[in-house]
């Protein structure tokens, strides 16, 4: 099995999915998209594959409802600016392959001679893959690219007392080559599906798939100092030339922390999750802290997934997590941790904060998240960061990456080809200069005047001295 970090390259593909594309049509010449960012002239001596583009029902700015034959250079994106496609009373949803009709990124390179089809609203119908995955009777939508399943979906745990939602990823190779091997002599869980949902603690939501044609999801908490596998439910899935040499429990139930194939020989290779620090990377936690006897509170939060948990502000720059105890036939709450934080340049608890549409922020600690009001605790507005640095990425030209000078840096995708302006951010991260030495809280190579990094697939660059001149 491959890391987490193959997962994050499964998303950025599905946001390179179907470009909506406006302006002249110019046929048969060649683009001139950058592999590593805005133009250049042609290599008239470098290969060049034709790329045939069929309307597919709509037509084409200069009134053309024939399909055009491009020349396109190797390692090139097509410039979708001179293809605007209008069919009256629909809407264009992008292009597809000819040959099997899968999504087509607009972002693309283009490395063959192919063919394709623009996909419109009055045409589209719903995508048939390989793989399908049902649940309580109800098929999956399912997302699809260059050989990666993903599909989304929210569990319930401790008996709906809480949801967590993921978005799962599965790499159909991996799961068929295992299939492929499995004689049936035994049960077996063929692959391990992860998803991008993985908490400070470590706890994470993943799905297993099993060789009777069932797959099941699981939430993994640390509970009383041991890792604990929570079934959330259970589905069934099936694939294009596999026949489970088992049949699966036609009406499953599941129960807590119990795998309902418990004892089933794992077939597939599991890289073990690593132990805190391995990685590198460090858990974001609240600053534990010690209310003073004569502080006063000042301000008292909700909890938006539970009545019994509440977030407790004090005039000692201090907070508590505080548990309500009259379930428990006792009065008043008992305080779960105390905390730091701060509010002199917008709220500081100590873990992310999110800022929700009515102009709430919210935290999690320990699996509760808390609603707080900013302007009721007397919080001061956050100077907005500024850019001061932007570098694009070598391996693509709709990323970039953008420094600020709070000391944080987001990765950025280009949305012009979506038929949007600006850019998406699909990662916001801390960095630091220290005596010259930059860390980007991911791993980095330091190659003397440039530190190069990866994330979400694509490669970055970064000259330090820039930087450093830009923050000062």
């Amino acid at each position: 099995m491959k890391n987490k970090k193959r997962a994050m390259l499964g998303v950025l593909a599905l946001m390179l999915g179907g470009t909506m594309s406006l302006g002249a049509f110019a046929s048969c010449q060649g683009e001139g998209g950058s592999p590593t960012g805005g133009t250049k002239e042609e290599d008239p001596n470098a290969p060049h594959y034709s790329v045939t583009l069929d309307p597919n029902g709509g037509a084409f700015a200069d009134g053309s409802t024939e399909a055009k034959t491009i020349s396109v250079q190797e390692g090139f994106s097509i410039d979708w600016s001179k293809y605007g496609l209008v069919w009256e009373g629909n809407d264009h949803l992008g292009w597809m392959y000819a040959e099997n009709e899968k999504p087509f990124p607009g972002a693309r390179y283009v490395t063959e001679d192919t063919t394709l089809k623009a996909r419109w609203s009055a045409t589209e119908e719903k995508a048939t893959y390989d793989l399908t995955l049902t649940i309580a009777g109800e098929e999956l939508t399912l997302s699809y690219e260059a050989g990666v399943y993903q599909f989304y979906y929210t569990g319930e745990i401790y008996g709906g007392y809480t949801k967590r939602g993921a978005l799962y990823t599965v790499y159909e190779e991996e799961l068929m080559a295992n299939a492929k091997k499995d004689d049936g002599s035994a049960q077996r869980i063929l692959y391990r599906a992860e998803s991008n949902y993985v908490e400070a603690t470590g706890g994470e939501v993943y799905a297993l798939f099993y060789n009777d044609g069932a797959f099941e999801l699981f939430y993994k908490y640390m509970f009383q100092g041991k890792w604990t596998d929570y079934s959330m439910l259970m589905g069934y899935w099936t694939n294009k030339g596999y026949t489970p040499p088992y049949q699966a429990p036609e009406a499953p139930q599941a129960s807590q922390g119990i795998c309902m194939h418990e004892g089933w020989e794992v077939f597939y290779t599991v890289e073990e999750k690593p132990s805190e620090g391995e990685t590198g990377e460090t858990e974001e936690k609240p600053v534990e802290a010690t209310t003073a006897e004569d502080a006063k509170e000042i301000y008292t939060g909700t909890c938006s997934n539970t009545d019994t948990m509440r977030v407790v502000f004090f005039d000692d720059n201090t907070y508590q997590i505080q548990y309500d105890l009259s379930g428990q036939g006792a009065s008043g709450y008992y305080a779960v941790g105390t905390y730091a934080y701060t509010k002199d340049n917008g709220l500081d608890v100590g873990v992310t904060l999110t800022e929700n549409e009515d102009g709430t922020l919210s935290f999690t600690v320990d699996q509760n998240t808390y609603l707080v009001d900013p302007v009721a605790l007397g919080v001061q507005p956050k100077a907005e960061a500024r850019e001061i640095y932007t570098v694009g990425a070598t391996n693509s030209k709709t990323m970039r990456v953008v420094f600020f000078d709070d000391n944080t840096y987001q990765i950025q995708y280009d949305l012009s080809g979506q038929g949007s302006s600006g850019y998406y951010t699909t990662e916001t991260h801390k960095w630091s200069l220290v005596d010259g030495k930059l860390d980007v809280e991911v791993e980095s190579v330091d190659k003397g005047d440039t530190v190069e990094f990866t994330t979400g697939g694509n490669t970055y660059a970064v000259t330090v001295a820039d930087l450093a001149a830009a923050l000062n």
